[in-house]
C-alpha cells in the first residue's frame, strides 16, 4: 500500500453543501473537490473548479460520485464521500487495505432496507423523483429476473480499488443513471447483480454516527 495513490474526493455544486475538513490529515492521500463555486475555504482540500455541464448540480455530483475512473484517474483506490458526510480521523490507507482485501468496492448497508422495491416505495412517498420513473426502473429489472431482498447499500461513502472490473461497473452504474431515474441506489445492487460483482460491507452506519472516522453532518442550503 506504500506505493499506491489513495484520493479521498466528493463533489459539492449548487451551494448544496459546506466543505468540511477533516479533523486529521494523513500522509500520502490526496483531497480533492470538485466544485461549481470558487469560494470554499479550506486546508485540506484541493479544489477544483468546473463548469456545471449537466441539468441539475445533483446530476454533476452524481456524475463524479460513480465515475471515478475519469475524475480521480491516477488513484489506484478512492473514497468518494457525498457533501453531507465530514472525515473525522481516518487512516485511509489502512481502510482501504481492510475493506478492499477481497472485494474492489466496499459500502455502507442501508440502515433499514435490504431491498430496491422498498426502496422505490420509499423514493415515491418522499417524492425523490417520478412515481412512474421509478416503478418503470424496478419493473424492469424484476422482469430481467432481479430477485426480491437481494440487499441494499447506501452510496454516500464509496471505497474502490480502481481496475477494469470497476470501470466497467461505473459505467455500468451511470448508464443505469441515464437510462433510468437519477436515484443511484436504485440501481447499484442490479449493476452487481447483473455484473455477478460482490462487495464488502462498511462496519456501522455513517447516517446514524456509528462509525468513529465519520461524521454525519446533513446537507446545506442549496438545489439539487
Amino acid at each position: 500500500m506504500e506505493s499506491t495513490k489513495v484520493v479521498v474526493y466528493t463533489a459539492i455544486f449548487g451551494g448544496y453543501d459546506a466543505l468540511h475538513d477533516p479533523v486529521y490529515h494523513y500522509a500520502n492521500v490526496d483531497y480533492r473537490c470538485f466544485t461549481d463555486e470558487e469560494d470554499h475555504t479550506t486546508e485540506f482540500w484541493e479544489v477544483r473548479v468546473q463548469p456545471l455541464k449537466a441539468r441539475t448540480h445533483g446530476r454533476a455530483a452524481r456524475y463524479r460520485k460513480i465515475m471515478a475512473h475519469v475524475f480521480v484517474p491516477d488513484a489506484d483506490y478512492s473514497l468518494w464521500i457525498d457533501g453531507n458526510i465530514a472525515l473525522v480521523r481516518a487512516d485511509i490507507r489502512g481502510l482501504c487495505e481492510e475493506l478492499l482485501a477481497h472485494h474492489d468496492i466496499a459500502v455502507f448497508k442501508h440502515m433499514e432496507r435490504d431491498c430496491i422495491h422498498q426502496e422505490a416505495a420509499a423514493n415515491i412517498i418522499l417524492k425523490k423523483e417520478f412515481p412512474q420513473r421509478i416503478n418503470r426502473q424496478v419493473n424492469r429489472y424484476r422482469l430481467e429476473g432481479y430477485p426480491d431482498h437481494h440487499g441494499l447499500v447506501e452510496t454516500g461513502v464509496l471505497f474502490r480499488r480502481h481496475n477494469q472490473q470497476t470501470r466497467e461497473f461505473n459505467e455500468a452504474w451511470w448508464q443505469e443513471i441515464v437510462r433510468e431515474t437519477h436515484r443511484d441506489q436504485l440501481s447499484f445492487n442490479y449493476v452487481c447483480w447483473k455484473l455477478g460483482m460482490s462487495y464488502a460491507i462498511i462496519p456501522g452506519n455513517a447516517r446514524l454516527n456509528r462509525c468513529p472516522w465519520l461524521c454525519y453532518v446533513g446537507h446545506g442550503v442549496g438545489r439539487t
